[in-house]
């Protein structure tokens, strides 16, 4: 079996269908790939921006909080400059699959602790976080399909692990979250 082949069958075997899965570059399953690493490195940079503020960032904080005041704009500042501006609510709409997936199938993985609790009580957590992301990503991809040629996963997959994102973006729009953390 080749390798395209044995890919089309593993992600068919994760809930996509196989005319998506047929459809999808390795570049774009790059990009998924990368994806699969934002839970921990969230986490991380959470605990980077907030901890230190005094802030005990809970994962039910996320709805009220964390998705409007930080993701919205993530995604602008994402998606600015590459064309896919309109498709901003897609990838809102399929990152909130992903997290809503994640919260469902892992938050009694953080057995009451939040985000700045000791990093040895959070590794169950990123564990089945970035197992339920991978799995979550590529079947929330479906939304996404139209806007995923070959560059637009390149740029995706670079994003997702770049300075810009983790250095200048998050914490541009996190400080939102910690300037209000006390007050949750």
């Amino acid at each position: 079996m080749k390798f395209g082949q044995l890919s089309a069958v593993a992600l068919t075997c994760l809930g996509l269908s196989s005319t998506l899965v047929t459809g999808l570059s390795l570049t774009c399953i790059t990009a998924a790939k990368a994806a699969n690493k934002i839970p921990g490195l969230l986490v991380e940079h959470i605990q980077k921006e907030s901890c230190a503020a005094g802030c005990e960032p809970k994962l039910d904080h996320w709805p009220a909080y964390v998705k409007d005041a930080v993701m919205r704009p993530m995604f602008e500042d994402a998606l600015q400059g590459t064309g896919y501006e309109g498709s901003k609510e897609a990838f809102i709409e399929s990152f909130d699959k992903i997290f809503d997936n994640v919260a469902r199938q892992c938050s009694g993985k953080l057995q009451g602790h939040h985000f700045c609790a000791h990093p040895e009580q959070l590794k169950p957590f990123v564990a089945c976080a970035q197992t339920a992301a991978l799995t979550s990503a590529l079947s929330a991809s479906k939304s996404i399909y139209p806007y995923m040629s070959d560059s637009a996963c390149t740029r995706a997959a670079g994003y997702f692990t770049s300075s810009k994102l983790w250095d200048v973006d998050f914490p541009k729009h996190f400080k939102k979250y910690v300037n209000i953390c006390h007050e949750l």
